[in-house]
């Protein structure tokens, strides 16, 4: 509890970090499953596309294209439901910037 405006202000500032720490990790988690998912498309339209048919043959692989972007938002939900799941009980992620 504070008891100074000071304490309150150095208080206010560590939450805020925490956020933004928050925030800045969450972005990084969409950035990497935006690039993962971006590689799977472009990988599926790029295979074949000299071939005749080749929109036909597009259009037969969006279920699997769509199982493949669901694989990642998947991956994205485990990573974050393990992480929720070590702070509750106090443990921190390993991180390498925290090393030393």
């Amino acid at each position: 509890m504070p008891v100074s405006p000071w304490m309150a202000e150095d208080l206010a500032d560590r939450v805020r970090a925490l956020y933004e720490d928050l925030a800045d990790r969450v972005r990084a988690l969409y950035e990497d499953a935006e690039q993962r998912l971006l590689g799977i498309v472009a990988r599926r339209l790029a295979d074949g596309l000299e071939a005749p048919g080749w929109a036909v043959a597009k259009l037969q692989d969006v279920q699997p294209l769509r199982r493949a972007a669901q694989g990642v938002v998947d991956a994205r939900h485990r990573h974050v439901d393990r992480s929720a799941r070590r702070r509750r009980r106090g443990v921190q992620p390993w991180r390498p910037d925290r090393v030393g």
